[in-house]
């Protein structure tokens, strides 16, 4: 019996032009639902002073979610029945650098968000590439500048950039700058960034370069900062930084590292007088991610999936040329 090679050429043309269609059509899908990113603005209000005649309030600080959606999820429902203004994020926010990832997570925040204001600072998940490098687009397009001040009321509010486990000279002027001639005009101050100066539950572990800490410790004092608080090492920890009470916040999604295996965040209550409260808040329920959502927004938005479809496209017409090539069999 001889073998019928037009026929399986055929069979094989259409089935690889059927694969990369269907491949093709779940990519385009899964790129069109996070499409639309975030309705709402999430640039942060670098400059602006907020609510001035508001000396008493509470707000969030939120850090450490990576892209899991379940946690976020309790977690902004939670803060939405406070008494919170808004809700300060720490970084990683991302669990990668790509676009699906910032547009899926912006449109939750959109959906989750409501009345509340969201005010962040970039985590080494957002501005570090796959191949290693660092690249702010992705970050500045959404949330703005990396680092700034804003007031609420009687606070001053300095977000820092720390997400290369370092500060710059540059930035480290503005800071000087902004604490001098800004500074003075508040009762009070609180610095947020994402990777600490110090870890007091694992000494040298996830924190900032020398430099860069030894810095913030000649700064801060001087510029008569009143908390600061910071991300990156998922353990909620309550401690001081040169004399300024400083705590590192729960993870939001990440993987913990605490003996409380709960994700969280912190309120801090604020007074005319002082910064009354820092406490830290945890969600209950167990730690799911939205499946589809997760696969959808890290794995079928690659680009090797679109590399894949177009040349299993131009194999399978390239076999349906040699099969119309081929002189059909004649029956006997």
């Amino acid at each position: 019996m001889k073998t019928n090679y037009r026929s399986i050429l055929l069979k094989l043309g259409l089935g690889l032009i059927a694969v990369s269609l269907v491949s093709s059509t779940i990519r385009y899908y899964a790129l069109e639902t996070f499409r639309a990113g975030s309705s709402r603005s999430l640039i942060a209000p670098a400059g602006q002073m907020l609510q001035p005649g508001e000396h008493k309030f509470t707000f969030s600080a939120v850090s450490d979610t990576g892209a899991r959606n379940a946690p976020i999820e309790r977690i902004l429902r939670q803060i939405r029945h406070s008494k919170s203004k808004f809700v300060l994020y720490l970084g990683d926010l991302v669990r990668y650098r790509n676009e699906s990832h910032f547009r899926w997570i912006t449109s939750e925040l959109s959906e989750k968000l409501k009345r509340l204001h969201f005010y962040a600072v970039p985590g080494n998940h957002e501005i570090t590439r796959r191949d290693g490098k660092v690249d702010y687009s992705l970050y500045n397009a959404i949330f703005g500048p990396a680092y700034y001040w804003f007031s609420y009321g009687n606070t001053l509010f300095i977000g820092l950039d720390s997400s290369k486990s370092k500060i710059d000279g540059k930035q480290f002027e503005w800071l000087s700058d902004t604490l001098k001639h800004i500074r003075p005009l508040y009762k009070h101050c609180i610095v947020f960034t994402h990777v600490p100066p110090i870890n007091p539950g694992r000494p040298g572990y996830k924190v900032l370069d020398d430099y860069s800490r030894n810095r913030l410790a000649e700064l801060l004092p001087q510029g008569n900062v009143n908390l600061l608080l910071a991300g990156h090492v998922h353990n909620f920890q309550e401690s001081t930084f040169a004399g300024i009470p400083f705590y590192t916040l729960p993870s939001s999604g990440q993987k913990v590292r605490s003996d409380i295996p709960e994700f969280g965040y912190v309120d801090v209550k604020i007074n005319d007088k002082e910064i009354e409260k820092v406490k830290p808040r945890y969600v209950h329920g167990d730690n799911e991610v939205e499946f589809f959502e997760n696969f959808a927004s890290s794995v079928l938005v690659k680009e090797s999936i679109h590399i894949f479809a177009v040349w299993t496209l131009g194999a399978g017409l390239l076999f349906l040329l040699i099969a119309a090539v081929l002189k059909p069999k004649k029956k006997s």
